[in-house]
């Protein structure tokens, strides 16, 4: 009996021991531009609020993922008396407003613009980009706004919309032959929403745009619908950390002059392991499917800046994967000059239904900021082994 008794008590006391405490004062210090209530909205806490005393990590965890702040200045303390908390901050903005020049030079072509960007407009924590890009095919005026948390809630809200005028060209996977070219121009309005499940995110997105080409009798609305699962927990502040990072994603998308459906489902996932902090290696894949219209079949080539693929190509079924070493060659208080080098593997089924096989290497030069943990600049050569084509790569900015 004397046994169960102890046991009653020991619960008791560790349940005490776990118990909430009010908030009594948030007291944040160290900042310039970041309001505090949205440091508040940030950690999900406010006066008031019970909180557990062992709560300080997982604050700072918050404030890390939010991007906002420069980590090695983060300072969270949580004092506990009584029954009252009291929690105090400090740390200092990250630069967040932007000019990022854009210049690039491939396979002949050449682009040049600026993007203004602003990731904590008025210290609200709020995203906002705008600017434009010229090339010798390629022309674009593009404007974003997105609020991580709509209405202090854990739903995130944007709208985007562009205006493109470019000249379409899909190569076979040599790269040789042009299965399709044409002149295009597209004005498109997108609206996409978010719920931040830590360390999980469902979004959801609509886009709409209106395309005049070359190769259709009339105009054309194009109307897409996509809904995607992301797990990260990667916070990059210098590009040189460790986590995993994955998604999977649902396509739907229409033409109007055709009634036409097409579906396509992609997934991706990547590892990011520290040898040494300025030693990193990643090793990801990705695969996706697509039924529908040909035309509008999966990019391979799309967001991937260092493949070794030429042009774009397009795929109805394709896996592929790739093994990066990183490493900082020098180390400055500003940034790293980096050194990534890459080999990259895949199959594709494309639109002529042939199974083709791919693989090679790629290297090069990167410069990276810390504070604002963008690319300010990179030079990179791929060489595709299965057809012996190379391309080199100079960009200057975010890469397009």
């Amino acid at each position: 009996m004397k046994r169960y008794i102890s046991t009653l008590l020991l619960l008791i006391l560790t349940v005490g021991a776990l118990s909430s405490e009010v908030i009594q004062s948030i007291d944040i210090e160290g900042l310039k531009k970041t309001k505090d209530s949205t440091v508040k909205g940030i950690i999900g806490y406010r006066e008031g609020d019970q909180i557990q005393i062992d709560s300080e990590s997982d604050i700072r965890q918050k404030l890390v993922k939010s991007g906002l702040f420069v980590n090695e200045t983060i300072d969270v303390q949580l004092e506990a008396r009584g029954d009252k908390a009291f929690i105090r901050i400090y740390m200092n903005d990250r630069v967040s407003l932007l000019p990022i020049p854009i210049a690039s030079f491939s396979d002949g072509e050449v682009n040049v613009g600026a993007f203004l960007m602003d990731s904590n407009f008025l210290g609200y924590g709020h995203s906002l980009f705008s600017g434009g890009m010229y090339g010798s095919k390629d022309r674009m005026f593009m404007f974003g706004y997105s609020n991580p948390a709509f209405r202090g809630s854990r739903i995130k809200m944007g709208v985007s919309m562009g205006v493109y005028d470019n000249e379409v060209e899909i190569t076979t996977l040599e790269g040789e032959d042009n299965l399709v070219e044409y002149d295009q121009t597209m004005a498109r309005f997108g609206i996409n929403s978010g719920w931040d499940l830590n360390p999980f995110e469902i979004s959801l997105g609509v886009d709409g745009s209106y395309i005049s080409a070359s190769l259709s009798d009339k105009d054309i609305f194009r109307f897409s619908q996509d809904i995607r699962l992301d797990y990260n927990s990667l916070y990059y502040d210098t590009f040189f950390t460790e986590g995993f990072k994955t998604y999977i994603g649902y396509e739907l998308q229409s033409f109007s002059d055709a009634f036409d459906l097409t579906q396509s489902v992609q997934a991706s996932l990547s590892y990011q392991y520290l040898v040494h902090e300025r030693v990193q290696i990643e090793l990801s894949g990705d695969s996706g499917y697509s039924s529908g219209d040909e035309l509008q079949s999966l990019f391979l080539k799309y967001g991937y800046s260092w493949t070794i693929l030429p042009e774009d190509v397009l795929a109805d079924r394709f896996i592929q994967g790739d093994l990066k070493l990183k490493f900082a060659a020098l180390d400055f208080n500003w940034g790293y000059l980096a050194v990534p080098l890459t080999y990259q593997l895949g199959v594709m089924d494309g639109i002529s239904g042939e199974n083709e096989f791919y693989h090679g290497p790629s290297a090069g030069m990167a410069i990276y900021l810390k504070k604002v943990a963008i690319p300010a600049l990179s030079i990179r050569y791929a060489h595709n082994m299965e057809n012996n084509k190379g391309v080199f790569t100079f960009n200057i900015g975010m890469s397009m």
